[in-house]
């Protein structure tokens, strides 16, 4: 199963900020995030371009490619709570990395 690329996510995060067809209630994420709408109830969350590059996120993106529109908002059908565990490994992993680069 081929992993989707950080560059494919940034192209859809920068379509979708360009985009006035795919807002949801005029919904703005700050730049340098990617919104990903999750669950049933399509909880918003602007995440760091930086998570992308997690290997947890990109496993959970990787899962659920089929289901990710081409254009339009990504949206995971996983629940919120996984994901809030996904993007806490993946800042966790983020925090790592800046921190060995630091040294």
């Amino acid at each position: 199963m081929a992993m989707i690329s950080r560059k494919r996510l940034e192209l859809v995060a920068k379509k979708m900020r360009s985009s006035s067809s795919w807002s949801r209630s005029n919904c703005r994420v700050p730049h340098g995030c990617v919104p990903i709408y999750v669950g049933e109830e399509q909880k918003l969350y602007e995440v760091p371009v930086e998570c992308l590059s997690s290997v947890m996120l990109q496993a959970l993106l990787t899962q659920f490619q089929e289901e990710i529109p081409a254009n339009g908002p990504l949206s995971l059908p996983c629940s919120p709570q996984m994901f809030d565990w996904v993007i806490g490994l993946a800042k966790s992993d983020q925090e790592i990395i800046t921190a060995v680069h630091d040294l």
